[in-house]
């Protein structure tokens, strides 16, 4: 009889969490490993201007952009925005001028 699929697949599940647990746990305490785990802050527009090939490296279009921009910075001059970055978590932080 063929053995039931449930046991190899809790044990892979587990094994899956146990890396999860150790790459976090290493990352905590290695900034050097939480940015080749988690990657690092890139600028996506600095004083008013877009910087493509961030936005390319990041999968970023001008459209996504316009559209955080919308909804976090509150407005869709883009000359309004002296710095937006996307952060490590993947969410578009943006610093206005004054």
């Amino acid at each position: 009889m063929d053995q039931p699929a449930f046991l190899p697949t809790l044990g892979s599940g587990f094994v899956l969490v146990l890396l999860h647990r150790l790459f976090g746990f290493t990352a905590f305490y290695s900034h050097a490993f939480g940015i080749v785990l988690k990657g690092k802050p890139a600028v996506l527009i600095q004083n008013g201007r877009l910087q493509h090939k961030n936005m390319l490296w990041n999968h970023i279009s001008e459209h996504d952009l316009q559209e955080d921009m919308r909804l976090e910075a509150k407005t869709d001059d883009l000359s309004k925005i002296r710095t937006a970055r996307v952060e490590r978590s993947g969410d578009i932080s943006f610093i206005k001028t004054e």
